[in-house]
């Protein structure tokens, strides 16, 4: 069972408050709101780095918040039904369209490129698609809406990486801080340390 933490309830709420305020302000100024097909490149790249600073402080505001909570034993889940392939008229086929934007509770692993040069890499030119910088942050504000409920998940995802004695996690400084507002800049420089103790009985097996 994950012990309990000594960041406080109000530390959490405002932090999570703050990231709020964040995303609201990249959508305005952004204009996505607007719901544009498209934007300038320049835009959704300012706004994409952005967007991911923000979603490292939110993915660390979760562990703490993870850590504070007092799990329940798991219920047996029954297994679900098979589900049949439809049948379908002779010449039709199924398309399987793409999911929607999920965000990841623990940051995904890159790929690097290649060692010889940018293979297959294309500079693009033009507008930029506004859907797929939309449905980022439709992802978000959806974590942001309930942000216990994902943090019970990420609970149960660290109960059982701490009893498959994974290495403790490395918990390293969020960079350009100064380019977010003084109050969330505040609470991205606090969330290392408080997360260094919050994983303090966590073996070290790096």
């Amino acid at each position: 069972m994950l012990r309990p933490m000594s960041a406080t309830a109000d530390f959490l709420s405002q932090g999570l408050a703050q990231a709020r305020d964040a995303v609201i302000s990249i959508m305005v100024q952004a204009n996505l709101q607007l719901r544009p097909e498209t934007l300038p490149r320049t835009h959704k790249r300012r706004a994409l780095g952005r967007l991911r600073q923000i979603e490292m402080i939110i993915r660390r505001l979760l562990v703490l918040l993870a850590f504070s909570l007092k799990l329940s034993p798991l219920k047996p889940r029954k297994p679900a039904p098979r589900t049949q392939k439809p049948e379908l008229p002779e010449g039709a086929i199924l398309i399987d369209l793409p999911m929607p934007y999920r965000f990841a509770l623990s940051p995904p692993i890159l790929s690097y490129l290649p060692v010889h040069g940018f293979d297959g890499y294309r500079c693009q030119l033009g507008p930029a698609l506004a859907a797929p910088l939309i449905a980022r942050i439709t992802a978000l504000q959806r974590v942001l809406a309930d942000p216990q409920a994902f943090a019970t998940r990420l609970a149960r995802i660290l109960e059982r990486q701490k009893k498959a004695r994974r290495p403790r996690p490395v918990i390293l400084p969020i960079g350009h801080t100064f380019r977010l507002k003084p109050e969330l800049g505040l609470v991205a420089s606090v969330l290392p340390g408080l997360l260094r103790l919050a994983f303090e009985d966590w073996d070290d097996t790096s």
